[in-house]
């Protein structure tokens, strides 16, 4: 099994990130970045315990430092090592704080809605979401996850992430998800054909989207965004935040994809991650495949 200095880092501040709050050298680098972005820096609730620790909070404080500085000094020309030197950097920068994650496996792609970047003509998109969504209506899963009814959001949301274009952007709560996707997820090619150099995470504390924002989530019986742990956002209110640019963070893709590292996630082989969060037995999908 191959070593990744920066997964370990990764792991490591995910499960120690209360015992980090003493780092002095931490904390003033945080508040450098959030002052970038007009907000105010959350103070880490600091863990007194025992010493036993101090070695691995020592290590974890200064390559997260070190890693920060570098960035800090290129701005917004910096490229981070691979995906979890990415995932280690958002995780401590925000590490007190809800994120939404968004992983695209080619950083030159604007952050745009489906519809936006589409070519599909608006009517057939109209004539394959609505042949879609009468033999939705149809599952029983739908009828008790709705008993009154869908709203106009939630079907926007359904519709997003079953791959017919919409004005809302789909994010995660999840780091791990957002790398598999940032890494092409199912549809990545081993042979590394036309494979982009870097790809990218955004990563937005949820405290920047705008109040009158109607941020959507959908209830567990859609199977797979409850699986990816999906969150959606209006497209426009997005760009409402004028530093948004400051939140995409571009890293080099590495040789073998990084997902294939995730341990988040206990499965055994052949399973993987991506039959986990977008597993064949979702009627939901088998419905939207004969319709896209």
């Amino acid at each position: 099994m191959r070593f990744n200095k920066w997964e370990l880092l990764y792991k490591n501040a995910e499960l120690l990130w209360e015992h980090l709050g003493d780092s002095s050298e931490l904390q003033r680098r945080r508040q450098m970045f959030h002052k970038k972005l007009e907000l105010n820096c959350r103070e880490y609730p600091a863990c007194k315990e025992t010493s036993e620790y101090l070695d691995v909070l020592a290590f974890i404080v200064k390559n997260w430092c070190e890693l920060f500085d570098n960035f800090e000094t290129a701005g917004q020309n910096y490229i981070f090592p691979n995906g979890y030197a990415t995932l280690f950097f958002v995780k401590l920068m925000w590490a007190n704080e809800s994120v939404f994650l968004r992983g695209q496996y080619d950083s030159r792609w604007q952050l745009k809605s489906s519809l936006a970047r589409s070519n599909i003509e608006f009517k057939e998109f109209m004539s394959k979401g609505v042949l879609f969504l009468k033999k939705l209506m149809q599952l029983d899963l739908m009828k008790e996850a709705y008993p009154s009814g869908v709203s106009e959001t939630d079907i926007n949301a359904i519709l997003q992430h079953y791959g017919f274009p919409t004005n809302i952007i789909d994010f995660t709560f999840s780091h791990e998800i957002a790398l598999f996707f940032a890494e092409g997820g199912c549809d990545i090619n081993l042979e590394n054909i036309d494979k982009p150099t870097f790809g990218v995470i955004y990563a937005l504390p949820t405290r920047i989207i705008p109040a009158d924002s109607l941020v959507v989530t959908l209830p567990p019986e859609i199977m797979r965004p409850t699986l990816q742990r999906g969150v959606f956002i209006p497209y426009e209110k997005i760009y409402q935040y004028e530093h948004i640019d400051l939140l995409k963070f571009p890293y080099r893709h590495e040789e073998i994809p990084e997902w294939r590292g995730i341990g988040d996630i206990m499965f055994g082989h052949p399973v993987g991650i991506g039959n986990y969060i977008m597993p064949v037995s979702d009627p939901i999908e088998a419905i939207a495949k004969t319709c896209r």
